[in-house]
């Protein structure tokens, strides 16, 4: 309670003023690690107790429905899917395949430009955003089209529902606030400040995520990590994870939070943000080309120049362990990991080839290099401790 009162603290009184952190002094204090990731013999002995969100099944595949013409994330809730089909349709499926849909192709407004959707359902409803800046909220329960929005920006990043508000971020670095019952626009914000004066977006299916303890919300821009007010909707402040006014390295995907922190991997570095201070906690360099899976007090990443998945303390970057014999991985341009009860890593590439480790040693359990679990769109998720993807004949298969 006492670190959740003194983040809502920090971020009630950075609203309040209307100033930003100025981290431009503390961003190079303290020291890059090198990417060779030397292993700190003190944490050998440590044992790691997996957090949720988790892997608690045997890898044993079954065969659920078809989700044909997929153009979105999926999502799953009270034993329905839920998708956008040909980024027309709007899909809502039981596990035998009775389906639902809403069409509402006569709404879009640049709909040969639409390349993909990303959507966000809360309750009864579903919040969907395309890349060509189409906003569209619909009711589940009655599966009708409540209201709809165009917003003259890129939208690559998943909207929010908060409190009876739809709240839309853009790839420029703007959030839209909408009413949730009748769509009228509550507020919007200016594009990002640029020092160069070119929006240009590296920002790609990331989640905007809302922290209600400290009363903000996150999303982004390039690679700078921005803050605004969940109440006012204000920019409370950015934080840049690169100082280069020139750089096309990215956020490789969303940053997650654990305990007071928030850690962000990216193309040139892993960073740890203290939600305290709002400074730099730690930060390790290299290509980290996956996500991070975060358990018991440590962050698991893939590092792509060194072909090694480490383990790395939350606290003060600290290396654990690091697992360098990934010749299955050559050439790979993602992997996603996830932990796994009771006590392994699953490291999965772009080719469906995987690997489990030991999530206390870091040495190996298994390994298979014949598409085990290939997923041409590559939309592994975790949900309620079983593992959902789609295979190369659009089925969306669970791992139980």
């Amino acid at each position: 309670m006492k670190i959740k009162l003194k983040i809502a603290i920090l971020f009630l009184l950075a609203s309040c003023s209307g100033e930003k952190y100025d981290t431009s002094n503390s961003i190079s204090i303290l020291p890059e690690k090198i990417d060779s990731f030397v292993e700190n013999p003190q944490l050998k002995k440590t044992t790691i107790l997996i957090d949720s969100p988790y892997y608690s099944g045997d890898f044993k595949k079954n065969e659920l429905v078809k989700l044909k013409g997929l153009s979105s994330n999926f999502e799953i809730q009270d034993d329905f899917i839920f998708y956008v089909k040909n980024n027309t349709t709007f899909v809502k499926m039981d596990k035998k395949g009775k389906k639902q849909s809403v069409f509402y192709e006569k709404l879009l407004q640049k709909k040969r430009n639409i390349k993909f959707n990303l959507f966000t359902l809360h309750e009864n409803h579903a919040l969907i955003v395309s890349n060509s800046g189409d906003v569209i909220f619909i009711d589940t329960s009655s599966m009708t089209v409540q209201w709809n929005f165009e917003i003259q920006d890129v939208i690559t990043v998943k909207p929010i529902i908060f409190n009876n508000k739809a709240i839309v971020s853009t790839s420029s670095g703007s959030v839209f606030v909408f009413d949730l019952k009748d769509g009228n626009l509550i507020s919007s914000s200016n594009r990002a400040d640029d020092p160069i004066g070119v929006n240009f977006n590296l920002i790609s299916n990331l989640n905007s995520k809302y922290f209600e303890p400290g009363n903000f919300f996150l999303t982004y821009y390039k690679t700078d990590l921005l803050f605004f007010d969940l109440k006012n909707f204000n920019k409370i402040y950015s934080f840049p994870i690169s100082d280069q006014l020139i750089d096309f390295k990215k956020i490789t995907s969303t940053p997650m939070f654990y305990k007071n922190y928030i850690i962000s991997p990216t193309s040139s570095k892993i960073l740890s943000l203290s939600l305290v201070n709002g400074i730099k906690a730690w930060e390790i360099n290299g290509d980290f080309a996956s996500n991070v899976a975060i358990s018991g007090g440590f962050v698991f990443a893939f590092e792509k120049n060194t072909q090694s998945i480490v383990a790395i303390s939350v606290d003060n970057g600290d290396i654990k362990w690091k697992f360098s014999d990934l010749q299955l991985f050559k050439n790979s341009s993602k992997v996603w990991i996830a932990s796994v009860l009771p006590n392994m890593i699953i490291a999965i590439d772009n080719r469906g080839h995987y690997i489990k480790l030991n999530i206390n040693y870091g040495s190996l359990i298994e390994s298979k290099s014949k598409n085990g679990f290939y997923s041409p769109l590559f939309n592994y998720q975790i949900i309620e401790d079983k593992i959902y993807y789609t295979d190369t004949f659009s089925r969306l298969i669970l791992l139980n």
